[in-house]
């Protein structure tokens, strides 16, 4: 339950983010291709991210965290490139696109897409995710089983109907 948990949060909060984010932006932005309140990225990013997190063994918090940012950065901006590369292949959509940025790499990524995953990886190790081990115990089951069926059901519906 552990993982699916982190999955489904991190899915709905990394939506939640991203809505309050481009509202300031484009409101006529809808977040990803589920359309609900899922951006699966966003739950794929941080499972990444902690699993990297406990293979790094660095004590010394100095360089620690500019490792953690170059190398988040990093992975995360090839999960972004992953995500918009198969969402076109498979759905033949773009539901992002860079190449208005300055130093866009192509339509999906670019260096400033980078450095906000960077900073908001660090952001969600240190400040976001020691709240959410906390209140992790307090998630019922009935909600993981809920919102799983519910993510089931859109997956379902985005390959069927879409």
């Amino acid at each position: 339950m552990h993982f699916l948990n982190l999955f489904l949060f991190y899915s709905i909060f990394g939506n939640i983010f991203e809505r309050v984010l481009m509202y300031f932006v484009d409101r006529t932005y809808v977040s990803g291709i589920m359309g609900t309140i899922f951006t699966p990225v966003y739950g794929f990013a941080i499972i990444i991210i902690l699993f990297i997190d406990e293979k790094l063994k660095i004590k010394n918090k100095f360089l620690k965290i500019p490792l953690q940012f170059l190398l988040y950065g990093l992975v995360l901006t090839i999960l972004e490139f992953l995500g918009g590369f198969l969402i076109e292949k498979i759905f033949n959509k773009v539901y992002w696109n860079y190449n208005f940025f300055k130093f866009n790499l192509g339509k999906y990524i670019s260096l400033e897409s980078s450095l906000l995953w960077a900073t908001l990886s660090i952001i969600i190790l240190y400040l976001i995710h020691p709240i959410y081990k906390k209140l992790e115990k307090y998630i019922p089951k009935f909600v993981t089983i809920c919102l799983s069926i519910f993510f089931i059901v859109n997956l379902i519906y985005i390959f069927v109907v879409k």
